[in-house]
């Protein structure tokens, strides 16, 4: 039977409507695909320009606080012991004479020998051969944590003989190993010390060398410890008592220790060998105390130097603050 014309436009009209459907579909696929895609790729995109957003640093880069920054000293160190981390330096972890420095090391390795607080020096001729003059009396007695004090404010060389010579005799170890061993417990990779005073020595060397990186975490290691050790290098003067009941009154080597808010540490050193050196430590801020160092200055400009460096940090800490 041939198909009739109605046959073939039943086929017609079943075909466009094959095709019609074939296109609904397509359209909904493509429709679909679209949508998806917007939905998948948006939010992502979204994420992404809120985490750019959040990683742009909203403060002022460090550099542009200390790009300015002109020091006298050789090398310096901005330390904060809370984090570990150097905020600035300059030549940080080179060694460099110590001049009296070393007498915080001299403390700790003291109070670690013996007790501070039992312990009876006697200031004898060898320790008042010393170069430096705070007044000690021969063959006075003093108790260890009196003379320690003493020695850190004005920084005396027959206070700090006196002491390595006492504790030697009484704990029989040899000071300045104790000193060196200490330094390497602590993780002073850099220090050496030859006596317990800093002075040159004879042949014209440095009596101890560390880096002004190894003197910051040597402070921070002792405010953390023993803060008592340096409660007394905060002041602008102390007044100690001998056990004979003589009063000794000193002044603070550190001429900045009543011009530094927040001052919770300091120590100064000056010899030829070493030049002006000078150790901070302040509080910035609430429980932000941060160590300062400065070392190859000259006796004057060590303290210009440290100022700068604390009044750049304030700048740098207020600013990381915001």
């Amino acid at each position: 039977m041939k198909p009739t014309e109605t046959t073939m436009e039943n086929k017609e009209v079943i075909l466009k409507k094959d095709r019609a459907v074939w296109w609904l579909l397509l359209s909904f696929f493509l429709i679909s695909a679209s949508v998806f895609s917007i939905l998948w790729v948006w939010p992502k995109t979204e994420k992404a320009s809120a985490e750019k957003i959040v990683q742009t640093p909203t403060t002022t880069p460090k550099a542009v606080f200390f790009k300015d920054l002109e020091v006298e000293a050789k090398s310096f160190v901005i330390y904060d012991p809370q984090t570990k981390q150097v905020i600035y330096s300059q030549d940080a972890e080179t060694a460099r004479p110590l001049a009296s420095l070393t007498k915080v090391m001299t403390a700790l390795a003291a109070t670690e020998l013996v007790s501070p607080d039992d312990t009876t020096v006697v200031i004898d001729e060898n320790a008042l051969a010393e170069d430096g003059d705070v007044g000690l009396h021969p063959y006075s007695l003093w108790k260890l944590k009196n003379l320690l004090n003493l020695t850190l404010v004005s920084s005396s060389n027959d206070g700090a003989k006196a002491i390595a010579n006492a504790v030697s005799a009484i704990s029989t170890k040899d000071f300045v190993a104790e000193m060196n061993r200490q330094a390497m417990e602590i993780g002073l990779s850099s220090a050496n010390f030859f006596n317990a005073t800093g002075l040159d020595l004879p042949s014209g060397g440095a009596g101890a060398y560390g880096s002004p990186k190894d003197v910051a975490k040597l402070f921070a290691y002792v405010l953390k410890n023993k803060p008592e050790l340096l409660a007394a290098t905060k002041e602008s003067h102390l007044k100690e008592t001998s056990m004979e009941n003589e009063v000794y009154y000193a002044s603070n080597t550190n001429s900045l220790a009543s011009e530094i808010p927040g001052l919770l540490a300091s120590k100064t050193g000056y010899t030829q060998a070493a030049g002006g050196n000078l150790a901070v430590v302040a509080n910035l801020g609430l429980n932000r105390p941060i160590v300062f160092v400065v070392m190859g200055s000259s006796q004057t400009g060590r303290f210009r130097d440290m100022e700068k460096l604390i009044t750049k940090t304030q700048a740098y800490l207020a600013n990381a603050s915001h």
